[in-house]
């Protein structure tokens, strides 16, 4: 008996649940097979994203993205799809791409007032950071070259005075940016995620940048987007703690505007 799509997606399901991620695949992809002109583009498109948490669970992040690729050419707002492609990214240690992508599943999360996007503001901060290390890894392996050379300049007997003076200003220049400290969680909002620059609480006690949590209540209506209860702008309170903490490492460190 030729078996449908429904039946083959809830056959799936079931293999996933027990586990079974090899076994869930296959049925995944005959589930898409029976695929007709009448198959809704977001049915398609979760079975593919499906598929695409089975091969993260396998540890195939390569296989994984290959297939969250084909979801979101079905439905670009698939916020499962959005979330592994992250995740995938993370674990192939591209945290640029990742960061990307969990910013757009957080979008989505709020615009469809889906209560996730703390647990992807989580996964996403995790991101933020992994690159910011990154980064800095390379950052500072490029300072170690261009030091090389200035040290192999000085001992250069060719140089005049002058130009002795200014080596060693740069030497000095590039040892006071040498290391540079990871920003607080606390500094990046919960609806954007990048830095803050005019935080509020809320009675709930969540922090958020001003323009964007006003955004928020104008664009989906009175209720925190974090714990879901009712708010209203007038109930918004600058967070002169985290407004202060940002000044002073905004201070302290002004090329973290520029990241």
């Amino acid at each position: 008996m030729t078996q449908t799509l429904s039946s083959l997606r809830k056959l799936a399901n079931q293999a996933y649940k027990d586990g079974k991620f090899t076994e869930s695949i296959a049925f995944y992809d005959q589930a898409l097979q029976t695929k007709n002109s009448t198959t809704k583009q977001t049915e398609i498109s979760t079975l593919y994203s499906n598929k695409a948490m089975c091969y993260f669970l396998l540890k195939k992040f390569e296989q994984a993205l290959e297939e969250i690729a084909q979801a979101l050419k079905h439905n670009k707002l698939n916020i499962k799809a959005w979330f592994y492609k992250g995740q995938s990214h993370y674990e192939l240690k591209q945290f640029k791409n990742s960061v990307e992508a969990l910013k757009r599943a957080g979008k989505i999360a709020e615009e469809q007032n889906l209560n996730v996007a703390d647990d992807i503001g989580c996964l996403l901060r995790q991101a933020q950071r992994a690159k910011f290390e990154s980064d800095e890894k390379k950052r500072i392996e490029n300072l170690q070259c261009i030091k090389n050379y200035l040290t192999i300049a000085e001992t250069c007997t060719s140089l005049t005075p002058d130009d002795k003076e200014k080596v060693k200003t740069l030497m000095s220049s590039i040892k006071r940016y040498e290391s540079r400290p990871t920003p607080p969680d606390a500094l990046y909002g919960k609806i954007s995620f990048e830095i803050m620059k005019d935080p509020v609480i809320t009675p709930s006690g969540a922090t958020y940048e001003r323009k964007h949590i006003l955004e928020h209540l104008g664009r989906r209506g009175h209720f925190d987007p974090l714990t879901l209860q009712t708010l209203k702008p007038e109930q918004l309170i600058t967070n002169f703690g985290v407004h202060e903490m940002i000044d002073d490492f905004v201070e302290q460190n002004p090329w973290v505007l520029d990241e």
